[in-house]
Order: C-alpha cells, then sequence, then structure tokens
C-alpha cells in the first residue's frame, strides 16, 4: 500500500470514529459556553444600539434563558435524528 492509499484509509476511517460520552460531554459544555458568552455580548451590543434600558443583570437573565431554550432544542434535536437514523 503506498502512502497516498494509506493516507485515504486514515481519513475514511477518522471521519467514522465516534467521539466517547466524555469528549461529547467537554464538547457540548464549550459549546453551550462560547455561545452564551457571544450572546450576551451581543445583547449588551443590542442594548446600546435600540436604546434598551436592560441592566446588565437582566442581559444575563435573557441570556440565560435563551441559552437553557438552545440547549433544551439541541437536545431534542439530537434525540429525534438518533432515535430516525
Amino acid at each position: 500500500m503506498d502512502l497516498k492509499q494509506e493516507v485515504l484509509l486514515f481519513r475514511v476511517r477518522w471521519l467514522f470514529i465516534m467521539q466517547s460520552k466524555k469528549q461529547s460531554f467537554i464538547e457540548a459544555n464549550i459549546n453551550t459556553l462560547f455561545g452564551f458568552g457571544i450572546s450576551y455580548i451581543t445583547l449588551l451590543f443590542l442594548n446600546t444600539i435600540y436604546d434598551m434600558s436592560l441592566t446588565m443583570f437582566e442581559s444575563l437573565e435573557i441570556t440565560l434563558i435563551f441559552t437553557i431554550v438552545s440547549v433544551l432544542r439541541n437536545y431534542i434535536v439530537r434525540r429525534a435524528f438518533n432515535r430516525n437514523g
């Protein structure tokens, strides 16, 4: 087997390797933290653009609510795809 075939075989194998539950958990949490941070900063920015009078705490509460909704939505969609193949 030449190098080109070995590289192709490696790539094909890599595509079908599944994450462990621990890796999935870590990825999901990092994704949620990044999303939360981006959403919070965006909301603070939108407060100034639209001249909303939300405090930083109110912005934090709104961001937290949308983050929880997003996590639940992701979970439901992922379970639906897993169930239906």
